[in-house]
């Protein structure tokens, strides 16, 4: 089953507010989406990922927690 990045998916995976994703649809910066359901667009993450690389923009890091020995 392939799994469809919503607008809110996109904002998460490029660490973009949502805001900012939407007005990048609005404006054409995205890439053509892969799938409509219903009313909605979809991106894969493979579709995404390629984005952010012609951009410039890196994967979103996991957050880690750095502890001090004592």
């Amino acid at each position: 089953m392939i799994h469809y990045l919503s607008l809110r998916d996109v904002a998460a995976k490029t660490n973009l507010a949502v805001n900012t994703v939407k007005g990048y649809a609005r404006k054409g910066l995205l890439p053509e989406h892969d799938a409509t359901i219903g009313t909605h667009r979809g991106w894969t993450d493979a579709t995404i990922e390629q984005w952010m690389l012609d951009r410039g923009m890196t994967k979103k890091l996991p957050e880690t927690t750095i502890s001090e020995g004592t």
